[in-house]
């Protein structure tokens, strides 16, 4: 926004400005301790020192910048309101900044230029309305701060200005496939609208937040082209705290009265002359660039403040080591106490070997004599001892340093290296016939990265046997395997042994040629650094390891002579936390091309095995589990694979999802209301009020973050109704439901789904 620059452009020349300035004053102050040190009973007076017009009388205005930055929580207030009321909940508020120059006026009032920038967003929901709008906001303005205190450690502080900022509004009224969003009297969001003809087959849609509307262009407020610059008016109130002699610690809000009803949008469209205004609560530090004010002597000499106060007359006359010799004129600081000095403060050495008395183990050493570092004369012998060091080129006198490097990696890090074959990397979904070829492969492994999963086979620390592994899989039809290893939290390609030279032939993994589907490759620096390992262990729920397929068993197996079998845990809309399938073996997580998640467990070649292990994951929570087969790529029927029924099952081989189904039991899906979240102390008020409630636990989650829980419910519109019980008390009107799966937490839409099933 070109304000926001020629803004921070003014500040960047008046910063410059003030560097020359702040150098000449060091001149000054570097001549004035010169000409004490002249005489030290009389400050003299030099007219060259000080301008005529620069006195105690007439004082000169002199620029000190202060610069500042700081960072909080944009709140918007006006008609569209964020959860029935017109203070918006902090945890819905977006994050703003703001850059800050100072200058001193007198010691209670400053001129501050700023530049403003960051974003508002509320999103409205009722029975009969439902807006929703995110504005981006930047641009600058001046404004003056009174100061109360400014002498002391606490300094309250208000501030006034005016102001002119940009904004661009946008609205989320499309998903992210262009289908609109209706909102229905029961709360949904569906693709049709409810008093449309064909309002019954009208699906549950979810918004992405995705603020991809112009508000302006598509009119929606029915104000035409309004201006997209406006003027504000500041009012805040803080406090600021004196952290050092120039830095400060700034806390405070900013209410930012506007002169347009347009930053939200909706303009002309409601019938109101309400202007829209918003709040910004933030915490800042601020450093002073010149230190502290300038002072005068009583002989109207310049001084900086930082030495009013130095008494340079004892300065001069202390004796920091008490030897009788003033620090002034003392050459040899820190003599130890008792030792007896010349005139120059320096330990005597009265027979002149350059070892003080007080360390010479041999006295009157004869003159020119070479002395050790007690003061002993050197014979012969250690004089040419001292020479064989000094001159030694072959190492003879050299100290040997022996260090055990065995099971040392490199630095190089060639070492420990593990190799894996990469299938496919994938941040879209995965069409039917590709799930279906890598889920027949027995030892695959999903990797997320990102926003993408990477599909992975074996892992090995013998680059041949990876290779040879990588060339199975080709022959087997999956002509993109390639193999890779773990590099800075991401898979590298290697075209050879790591470390050694290779061609530069190789396949780069990150060119979207290389992915089975073609899809964008997506990198990730937040991946874990282990490479998932091939289940082949023994385990609490299969002591009997029957369902782990070891890699020497497949490395030179076609896909065509096996068969696989695994256990679907069912389809969501919503991606599952792997907390829900902790303890299983092979989990294996697909996103279909139209956007659901699917879960997998177990790998095995024999159906019985499969079976036993479908009834152990019934007994953990998902009855609904079914398993399913695959042969040579391709997904097959189970009667087919091997399995005997006591009756006809009708079996559906198509992979194409086109509905979420849950193996979930419904039963272990319980609610809570969470109170609130807090780091560190709770404010007295909230834990005076959580006192007086009954059936309060606390969670603590991966950041250090703790959750005030309340309650344990089985029905949601009884949690529903309790959370709206709670939530009139303005100390917890934050509080909110949410979901668990056997307390494994989940989301609550996707819980609210599961449960209409």
């Amino acid at each position: 926004m070109p304000r926001v620059y020629r803004l921070i452009l003014t500040i960047l020349i008046c910063l410059c400005y003030n560097a020359g300035y702040a150098s000449s004053h060091l001149y000054i102050a570097s001549s004035y301790v010169e000409s004490l040190k002249k005489d030290s009973l009389k400050v003299k007076k030099d007219s060259t020192l000080t301008p005529k017009a620069d006195t105690p009388e007439h004082p000169q205005f002199v620029l000190k910048p202060i610069i500042g930055l700081g960072t909080g929580l944009f709140s918007y207030f006006g008609v569209v309101k964020s959860m029935k009321s017109d203070l918006q909940n902090p945890m819905n508020s977006r994050i703003g900044y703001d850059l800050m120059y100072a200058q001193k006026l007198t010691p209670n009032i400053e001129f501050n230029l700023y530049a403003l920038f960051g974003s508002l967003s509320v999103n409205e929901r009722s029975t009969t309305l439902n807006w929703n709008f995110q504005s981006q906001l930047g641009g600058g303005g001046i404004h003056l701060m009174y100061k109360f205190l400014p002498t002391q450690d606490v300094t309250p502080y208000v501030i006034t200005g005016i102001e002119s900022f940009e904004y661009l509004t946008k609205a989320d009224i499309y998903d992210q496939n262009g289908n609109k969003y209706y909102y229905w009297s029961d709360g949904s969001i569906r693709n049709i609208a409810q008093n449309a003809p064909n309002a019954a087959s009208a699906t549950i849609m979810y918004r992405d937040y995705s603020f991809e509307s112009d508000m302006r262009e598509m009119n929606i407020g029915g104000s035409g082209k309004y201006s997209l610059q406006t003027f504000a008016i500041p009012l805040g109130v803080g406090f600021m705290f004196h952290i050092g002699k120039r830095a400060d610690f700034l806390i405070g809000s900013t209410l930012h009265y506007s002169f347009t009803s347009h930053i939200d949008g909706y303009g002309d469209s409601i019938k109101t002359k309400r202007t829209d205004m918003f709040l910004m609560s933030s915490i800042g530090l601020r450093f002073d660039l010149t230190g502290k004010h300038d002072h005068y002597d009583d002989d109207g000499m310049y001084l900086p403040e930082s030495l009013e106060d130095v008494d340079f007359l004892a300065l001069m006359n202390d004796d920091y080591d008490k030897d009788g010799v003033r620090d002034w004129d003392d050459s040899c600081a820190g003599t130890p106490k008792g030792v007896a000095v010349d005139e120059h403060g320096c330990p005597l050495d009265k027979d002149k070997d350059g070892i003080p008395d007080y360390r010479d183990k041999e006295a009157n050493t004869p003159p020119g004599v070479m002395v050790d570092e007690n003061g002993v004369a050197l014979t012969d012998s250690a004089m040419l001892l001292q020479y064989e060091i000094f001159m030694d080129s072959t190492g003879a006198f050299a100290q040997i340093e022996v260090q055990n490097t065995i099971g040392k990696a490199h630095k190089n890090g060639v070492k420990n290296i593990s190799y894996t074959v990469q299938l496919g990397r994938f941040s879209k979904g995965i069409p039917p016939d590709v799930m279906d070829k890598l889920l027949s492969i027995p030892e695959v492994n999903s990797t997320t990265i990102d926003s993408s999963t990477v599909y992975t086979v074996g892992r090995y620390t013998d680059f041949s046997v990876a290779q040879k592994r990588q060339q199975q899989l080709i022959q087997d039809g999956l002509s993109d395997a390639q193999v890779v290893y773990r590099k800075d939290k991401d898979f590298v390609v290697a075209n050879g042994p790591v470390g050694t030279t290779v061609p530069a032939n190789g396949v780069n993994s990150n060119n979207p040629a290389n992915n089975v589907t073609g899809n964008n490759v997506v990198t990730n620096n937040n991946a874990p650094d282990n490479i998932p390992a091939n289940n082949t262990s023994p385990t609490a729920n299969n002591p009997s390891n029957n369902n782990a397929v070891t890699p020497n068993s497949v490395e030179n197996t076609s896909l065509a002579d096996i068969i696989v079998y695994r256990i679907q845990m069912g389809a969501y809309s919503h991606k599952l936390s792997r907390d829900i399938f902790a303890n299983m073996d092979n989990l294996v997580e697909v996103k279909t091309e139209n956007g659901f998640y699917t879960y997998s467990a177990g790998s095995f070649t024999n159906y019985m095995d499969a079976v036993n292990y479908k009834t152990q994951l019934m007994t953990q929570g998902f009855p609904d589990a079914f398993i399913k087969a695959y042969k040579n790529g391709k997904r097959i029927a189970l009667n087919t694979a091997g399995a005997t029924y006591t009756q006809p099952v009708k079996e559906d081989l198509s992979e194409t999802v086109t509905h979420e189904t849950s193996a979930l039991d419904k039963t272990q899906i319980s609610f809570k209301i969470q109170l609130g979240v807090f780091r560190g102390t709770v404010p007295q008020d909230i834990v005076l009020k959580y006192a007086e409630l009954s059936n309060i636990t606390t969670e603590r989650d991966s950041v250090g973050l703790t959750h005030y829980m309340f309650g344990f419910y089985t029905d949601y519109k009884t949690a529903l109704k309790m959370r709206d019980k709670l939530a009139a008390d303005p100390l917890l009107k934050g509080a909110f439901v949410v979901a668990y799966f056997k307390d494994q937490p989940m989301p609550l839409n996707q819980a609210l789904s599961i449960l209409k099933q």
